[in-house]
């Protein structure tokens, strides 16, 4: 099927072959933020004890934990008699785990020490209902639950490949592509291990604010994670845009300030696309690629073109070449 043919269809249909979880969770609105004039990243306070079993033809409630894996998306249900709208996770696994220090609380919404959420970067899309509901005036949103169910196979770790032998990680995200790829980086910088793969990200962006490049999506928190983690490289690519984009923002965002800029050190920017010399550089030598594993998630035609150039590498394999295909 093309990506056209795909792109018509809703987020069940396109992602039918996938694996989901049975459970549905209730969740709650907690915050609304806008990164960028395309963007807005809501936290989901996770509601312990609010889970619906969905054992065909029976629905009933049990008290089981969220859980799931970085990259993962999630199945999100304004509400149990719509359809569900699809939108991965940009929060890690840690942070959706219960505060075991803090009772429990039914409303997550107004008490600080509730901790426990799920994160999701939702793209402005008028003509897709459940993005176009998310993207109501904060203030209608703040405190409404939502159903949420989890599913999705391109995850770390990943699942063909033998993680002892892994010695390098080459993750490649285009646009809101990053989203999977910012809880595996986020995932892998807050788990210590003493034997670490290298990382070598690769983030392409448009070029929409020539002045503030820092309003990339998740820049901020992909430089801090990889300073954390230590062993790693990354390469950011600003591309140009055809049309000049506003910067006035809504929703009461004040623009970044100069302490906000990106350091020089961090990260290499170039004005440029990702060219194949480029991935080719970031999987390393030619004999050194048996422990080589790439994650792939930008638009279809970037996707489909930079699998291909990775996947026929020398010393490279196709099960060790992941992408996240949401067309």
């Amino acid at each position: 099927m093309s990506a056209s043919s795909r792109a018509s269809l809703g987020h069940e249909e396109r992602t039918l072959s996938e694996p989901r979880q049975d459970e549905i969770h209730q969740v709650i609105i907690r915050k609304i933020e806008r990164p960028n004039d395309d963007v807005r990243v809501i936290q989901l306070g996770v509601t312990y004890g609010k889970t619906i079993k969905a054992c065909s033809p029976l629905l009933y409630f049990a008290a089981i934990r969220l859980q799931f894996l970085p990259g993962q998306w999630l199945d999100v249900f304004t509400s149990l008699e719509h359809r569900p709208g699809g939108f991965t996770i940009t929060s890690t696994p840690a942070e959706a785990k219960p505060d075991q220090s803090q009772p429990r609380r039914e409303n997550a919404i107004h008490d600080p020490r509730y901790d426990s959420y799920l994160e999701l970067a939702i793209q402005k899309s008028p003509n897709n209902p459940p993005a176009a509901w998310l993207w109501r005036t904060p203030g209608e949103m703040i405190g409404k639950p939502l159903f949420v169910r989890v599913g999705g196979s391109f995850v770390w770790p990943p699942r063909a490949v033998d993680m002892k032998k892994i010695d390098r990680i080459v993750f490649v995200g285009g646009g809101v592509g990053i989203n999977p790829l910012i809880s595996m980086v986020a995932h892998l910088a807050s788990n210590p291990s003493s034997n670490r793969p290298h990382i070598h990200f690769l983030y392409t962006a448009r070029d929409s604010y020539p002045n503030s490049p820092e309003r990339a999506l998740f820049l901020h928190r992909l430089q801090y994670c990889l300073s954390l983690y230590k062993n790693s490289t990354l390469d950011l690519y600003l591309t140009p845009v055809p049309v000049p984009i506003p910067t006035l923002l809504s929703d009461n965002q004040t623009p970044p300030t100069a302490a906000q800029q990106i350091e020089p050190a961090n990260p290499l920017l170039q004005k440029r696309r990702i060219l194949h010399s480029d991935l080719l550089n970031a999987l390393g030598p030619e004999h050194k690629r048996a422990g080589t594993v790439v994650y792939v998630c930008g638009p279809p035609k970037m996707t489909d073109e930079f699998v291909e150039v990775m996947r026929r590498a020398e010393g490279m394999s196709e099960e060790r070449v992941l992408c996240e295909k949401w067309w």
